[in-house]
């Protein structure tokens, strides 16, 4: 099986897991009532949320920007630190545009904001490939300490949820988990090798690509301002928690369900999960936890928790896709401007 294949067979896999899953998630729901409920929402919130959906976005961006400026092909030959930092402005714009790619397929997005930001900083890919799995690393370590706070928020009521969803996911093949899985186990391996492997001579091509990549890798460890990265990846997560709760706020249900701020960062914490599976932008699988999770810890019904699921997922598509593509816009000449300058100058 050629490359292009396997590629578009993984890639009509994720969306028929999708659908599956969005189906599982909404066939309950009334969609009258769920059509006036969205009408008679209250979008004086949106703007807030625009605002800080980017600035969470902003905020990623410059956490990554501190993790590149401590790439070895970034420092100075006498070792004081970059002499010329990565944009926060190229870096913020490619991780929208990278957003909005991960709607097109799972995970495509951390491909595309590392080649804009390698073609416009001149920095190997390998290396900001190595940053942003780091970068992921950061952040399923913060998704493990916030499952820590979920029995405290809910305590025993826990354990139903985790058998719910066992069973909306029981649809989805055997060999899918085995498929996702390996898949985890596979890449934790392959990062332990890259990781400790003896360093190449520099005479191999992927001896070098391996290289730089650890370097992006261990890029985290270098910065010498581990307090600045924890405080942005916890300001990061406080922000997803607000996006997570103000729709409560939007449809009323704030009320009408007791949902709390501290009880949307534990929803957002479960949600999260639907976005970490290999589903195109969480769609499907954000929906079918979000609506089980809120039957069985807030009692709430299929049309209402259809109808949140619904509007924060679309609602943030539409600003991903929106603000990815004034990114892009923003992006393309300048790298173009790149690519020509690169052409003509001296060898």
């Amino acid at each position: 099986m050629n490359t292009r294949l396997r590629t578009w067979l993984i890639r009509l896999g994720s969306f028929a897991l999708a659908g599956l899953l969005l189906w599982l998630a909404l066939r309950g729901a009334d969609w009258a009532a769920v059509g006036a409920a969205l009408r008679t929402a209250n979008y004086w919130w949106v703007p807030p949320v625009i605002v800080v959906t980017l600035g969470a976005h902003w905020l990623r961006a410059v956490r990554w920007c501190i993790m590149m400026d401590a790439l070895p092909e970034r420092r100075s030959p006498h070792g004081a630190g970059s002499p010329n930092p990565t944009s926060r402005t190229v870096a913020f714009a490619s991780v929208l545009v990278g957003y909005m790619a991960n709607y097109a397929g799972p995970r495509i997005g951390e491909l595309i904001r590392a080649g804009n930001v390698a073609a416009h900083e001149r920095l190997s890919f390998s290396s900001l490939m190595g940053t942003v799995v780091a970068e992921r690393v950061l952040d399923m370590l913060t998704l493990v300490l916030g499952l820590a706070t979920l029995p405290l928020i809910y305590g025993s009521e826990l354990s139903g949820v985790v058998g719910r969803l066992g069973e909306s996911f029981s649809g989805v093949s055997a060999g899918t988990w085995w498929l996702v899985g390996g898949a985890g186990l596979a890449a934790g391996f392959a990062g332990l090798w890259i990781l400790f492997r003896r360093p190449s001579d520099g005479s191999s091509r992927l001896g070098r690509i391996l290289d730089t990549f650890r370097d992006g890798l261990l890029a985290v460890t270098r910065t010498g301002r581990s307090g600045t990265i924890t405080t942005l990846t916890a300001a990061m997560w406080l922000s997803y928690s607000f996006m997570a709760w103000v729709p409560f706020a939007m449809l009323g249900y704030t009320q009408t369900f007791g949902i709390s701020p501290l009880e949307a960062w534990g929803l957002m914490i479960i949600g999260s999960f639907g976005v970490v599976l290999p589903a195109p932008g969480g769609i499907g699988t954000y929906h079918v936890i979000t609506v089980e999770s809120l039957g069985l810890l807030h009692a709430m019904p299929s049309s209402e928790a259809a109808t949140y699921a619904l509007l924060t997922h679309t609602g943030q598509m539409i600003i991903y896709v929106l603000a990815g593509f004034a990114a892009l816009t923003w992006l393309a000449p300048r790298l173009a401007r790149n690519a020509a300058a690169s052409d003509h100058s001296p060898t």
